[in-house]
């Protein structure tokens, strides 16, 4: 029941936002998209390859995978943001 009403309350939020005007909206300038595309290519190429690379092996193994994901991402931002080590 949960998943429903959250599934629910999002679509109502994204739908309904533009309508009340609660925050002025301006269109992306040219060179906004052009730096911001070839970003978001990146993005979907790189979580379709994972997705299809993951269904290819054992689930144990995927999670163990997706598992050291979040660890090396939680250094890579401690290393980039904060000038830090990470001990891995």
């Amino acid at each position: 029941m949960q998943q429903w009403y959250a599934c629910f309350h999002t679509t109502a939020c994204v739908v309904l936002h533009p309508c009340c005007h609660t925050h002025p909206t301006h269109p992306p300038k040219n060179t906004q998209l052009k730096t911001i595309l070839p970003l978001a290519v990146v993005h979907v190429l790189g979580n379709a390859l994972t997705n299809i690379s993951l269904g290819q092996v054992a689930v144990s193994f995927t999670h163990t995978i997706k598992v050291g994901m979040l660890y090396l991402g939680c250094c890579l931002v401690g290393v980039v943001l904060y000038n830090i080590s990470c001990i891995l």
